[in-house]
């Protein structure tokens, strides 16, 4: 629960939904785009753009 509270802390400063999407019109969403891998046994890994395995 933490990290989704913190994630909602910059937009508390935002009394309405549009308000809140405004600035998104300027600055744009930077995205990320994870790579999941099912490895031994069934088991998945997660990789990020910023892992050297990422992309392999």
């Amino acid at each position: 629960m933490a990290p989704t509270a913190k994630d909602m802390e910059p937009l508390s400063k935002f009394d309405s939904t549009g308000a809140t999407m405004e600035p998104l019109k300027t600055h744009g969403v930077d995205t990320i785009m994870l790579e999941i891998r099912f490895v031994e046994k069934g088991n998945r890994m997660v990789f990020y753009p910023w892992d050297a395995e990422y992309g392999r």
